[in-house]
């Protein structure tokens, strides 16, 4: 019974550890998305960068790169930062299209 127990044990704790990064993944989307919708842009792409700009020094940050169209219609490449306790800051943001037809 003793080598089953420890089998089944450390799949559960590999499961367990799925889910808790899925659900940290969705929380940060979620914050990034609402961060872009607040100053009034729509995010269209966002993929986690484990070595985004600026990740040296920040072990308890993820990084991601997203695409974003801002309030004027602009296209935007941006690296950003996120964690639970800090919000969305944004390391690298460069406007790489402009709206040819602003409102």
């Amino acid at each position: 019974m003793g080598p089953i127990a420890g089998i089944v044990g450390m799949i559960l704790i590999i499961i367990g550890v799925f889910f808790l990064n899925a659900m940290i993944f969705s929380m940060d989307g979620n914050r990034i998305d609402d961060s872009i919708r607040q100053r009034g842009g729509r995010l269209l792409r966002k993929s986690w960068n484990p070595f985004g700009a600026g990740w040296l020094g920040h072990k308890s940050a993820r990084f991601y790169d997203v695409t974003y169209e801002d309030e004027k219609g602009n296209l935007h490449e941006a690296t950003c930062k996120t964690n639970l306790w800090t919000g969305v800051h944004f390391t690298k943001d460069q406007i790489v299209k402009y709206n040819s037809n602003p409102v």
